[in-house]
């Protein structure tokens, strides 16, 4: 069992969990480089299972977080999305996959919900999670609209809003935004169930801390 450095991040409303993705891996060496061979023997095992790759890092920092982690300083297991040690070690996870698989690997899985324009369904891909580009780059765990992120942006094949009047834009970004919030708190709840199928002896002995 290992040990992470617990708390909360402190974020506030709409980011659940933040971390700087630019020095998450500088930051916490000894959590890389123990994490890093269960990382790759989990690939491995999903690769075999024919799990979708988009899903697989979710699936590994669950699986790390229920069978590796001893958290301490108040941190919480059970409901970790508000954890700043969640980010860091979903942020290690995501980072290994980039390097791994390149293109290949869409760093933003979406989930598929709907909204009506002009009493017609437009489909919507809504992130599970909202990256933050620029200097500081970081990962948001959020269940509200991020406050750089636009929602209009995932509406697949959408006809020329300009065209909705003032009334029609507001109750469109007010669906967005439900939808938003519906999506991930489903998402979230669905992730958090234990779906890895993995056989967790193996890993017992190792141990690790941030």
């Amino acid at each position: 069992m290992g040990k992470v450095l617990g708390g909360t991040s402190g974020a506030g409303e709409g980011h659940i969990a933040t971390t700087d993705l630019l020095r998450v891996e500088t930051t916490n060496p000894k959590l890389v480089a123990a994490i890093t061979p269960i990382i790759a023997d989990l690939d491995e095992i999903f690769s075999e299972q024919r799990r979708k790759l988009l899903q697989r890092p979710m699936d590994v920092t669950l699986f790390l977080i229920k069978h590796h982690v001893k958290v301490t300083n108040g941190g919480n297991v059970n409901d970790p999305w508000d954890e700043e040690w969640f980010a860091i070690i979903f942020a290690i996870v995501h980072k290994w996959y980039q390097r791994k698989y390149g293109e290949a690997f869409v760093s933003r899985a979406n989930i598929a919900g709907m909204v009506t324009i002009h009493k017609m369904p437009y489909l919507v891909r809504v992130p599970q999670t909202y990256f933050e580009k620029g200097e500081n780059p970081a990962i948001h765990f959020c269940e509200e609209v991020g406050d750089k992120e636009r929602p209009r942006m995932w509406i697949q094949l959408a006809p020329n809003l300009s065209c909705l009047d003032q009334n029609d834009q507001r109750a469109l970004d007010h669906d967005l935004r439900d939808l938003t919030r519906n999506l991930r708190t489903i998402n979230r709840r669905f992730m958090m169930a234990d779906s890895t199928g993995v056989n967790s002896r193996p890993y017992r002995a190792i141990s690790f801390a941030a």
